[in-house]
C-alpha cells in the first residue's frame, strides 16, 4: 500500500507540487537516505482545546519551503512503513508530517474513534501550512481509518487542504461500512474494533 499510495500521489497532485516547488529535485540513488532527510521527532501540534497531538516531521534538509504530506493515524507514527514513504518524499523535496491521533502514541487527549477527528484533521493542516518550512499546500494521505478521517476533516474546508489521496473507505464522510445505516448502532465487527485498538496499541 505504500508504494501504490506515493504512485497514486505523483499522478494526482503533479500540478500543486510542480507550482509549489518548480526545483523539485530527481534523485537517482535511493531516496529518503539519512544525509538528505532532517527529522523531528515528537513536535507538539496544538489543537484548539489545548490537547496537544505529536508529530514526526521529515523534511528535505535543502532549506525553504516545499509542499507537505500529512497522515494522521491510531496506529502510531512509528511504524516501518511511515518512515519509508515519509522518507522517500522527504527525499524527493516533499514534507512529511506523521501524526498520532487524539489518544494514541504519544499524543494527549482521549480517543474517541472519529468523534473528534474533523476539528483535529483540519487543525493539523492548518498547522503544516503555516509552518516556516510550508509552501502553504498541504495534501493528506492514508487508507482505512486514516483515510477516514481525511474526509472528516475536509468537510470543514480547512483553506490549506489542496489534495487528498483517500483509500479504503466510504466516499460518504457521514456513513460507514461497519454501521448499520445511517445513524444506526455499530456492527460487531466495528465493535471489536473499539476494543481490539487499545489492547493491540497501548498509548505510551
Amino acid at each position: 500500500m505504500t508504494l501504490l499510495t506515493t504512485r497514486l500521489i505523483s499522478i494526482m497532485v503533479p500540478a500543486w507540487l510542480a507550482a509549489a516547488a518548480p526545483a523539485w529535485p530527481q534523485i537517482s540513488r535511493i531516496a529518503g537516505s539519512t544525509d538528505s532527510v532532517v527529522i523531528e521527532f515528537d513536535g507538539r501540534v496544538p489543537m484548539r482545546d489545548g490537547v496537544t497531538l505529536a508529530a514526526d516531521v521529515y523534511r528535505p534538509i535543502r532549506p525553504g519551503r516545499h509542499p507537505v504530506i500529512l497522515t494522521r493515524t491510531p496506529y502510531t507514527k512509528t511504524g516501518d512503513y511511515i518512515l519509508r514513504e515519509a522518507r522517500a518524499f522527504a527525499g524527493r523535496g516533499v514534507v512529511y508530517v506523521a501524526m498520532d491521533v487524539r489518544g494514541r502514541g504519544n499524543s494527549h487527549g482521549d480517543w474517541r474513534p472519529y468523534r473528534d477527528e474533523g476539528d483535529d484533521g483540519y487543525d493539523a493542516i492548518e498547522w503544516c501550512g503555516t509552518q516556516p518550512w510550508s509552501s502553504g499546500k498541504v495534501g493528506t494521505t492514508g487508507g482505512s481509518y486514516v483515510g477516514y478521517n481525511q474526509w472528516l476533516a475536509a468537510v470543514r474546508r480547512p483553506p490549506h487542504l489542496a489534495a487528498m489521496v483517500v483509500l479504503a473507505t466510504p466516499t460518504d464522510p457521514f456513513g460507514d461500512v461497519w454501521i448499520t445505516g445511517p445513524g444506526g448502532l455499530p456492527t460487531p465487527t466495528m465493535i471489536s474494533w473499539y476494543h481490539l485498538r487499545p489492547v493491540m496499541l497501548c498509548k505510551t
